[in-house]
């Protein structure tokens, strides 16, 4: 009996301990937000990486560059669909080049150079990718369809022309 105590016990403090882990993450993450609304957060020297942020930093922006490999080749296949080719050498653009100024980015922050590895470049290194996110998906979904429209009017009208 009192071993079944005891167990409920434990897992009732793990239960406890694993709340409070939570509220504490959230309370972190609710006063990393408020950072971003200070000036000296994205003007300060930040510290310096550590190996797993390095890692996974540099794992994101190269698995970037070679998803813009992947679609360049992709889109290079699909020469018959030349809306879809300008969208996807779009798309590739994009990743290639944010993905290389992200390597950048985490190569500076890694020397520590003074004005070079602050946040802000990151804020408006994100600022860009949005930016230019929503112009691809724009064309995507507003242009590229439209000319394949035109695309297969004129296929239809050449049809009737000698």
């Amino acid at each position: 009996m009192r071993g079944l105590n005891t167990d409920f016990t434990d897992h009732g403090s793990v239960i406890c301990v694993c709340l409070c882990q939570n509220l504490c993450y959230l309370c972190l993450f609710m006063y990393s937000i408020k950072n971003l609304l200070n000036l000296n957060y994205w003007f300060s020297e930040p510290q310096p990486l550590n190996s797993l942020s390095l890692w996974l930093l540099l794992g994101f922006f190269c698995a970037m560059a070679a998803a813009a490999v992947v679609l360049y080749v992709t889109a290079q296949k699909k020469k018959d669909d030349k809306p879809l080719v300008r969208g996807l050498n779009k798309l590739s653009s994009l990743l290639a080049w944010m993905g290389l100024l992200g390597l950048v980015m985490v190569f500076f922050r890694y020397e520590s150079a003074f004005f070079l590895s602050r946040r802000f470049w990151l804020g408006t290194w994100f600022v860009g990718l949005v930016v230019w996110l929503v112009f691809v998906v724009r064309y995507f979904k507003i242009t590229m369809p439209k000319a394949r429209a035109n695309r297969q009017e004129q296929e239809r009208l050449k049809r009737y022309l000698p």
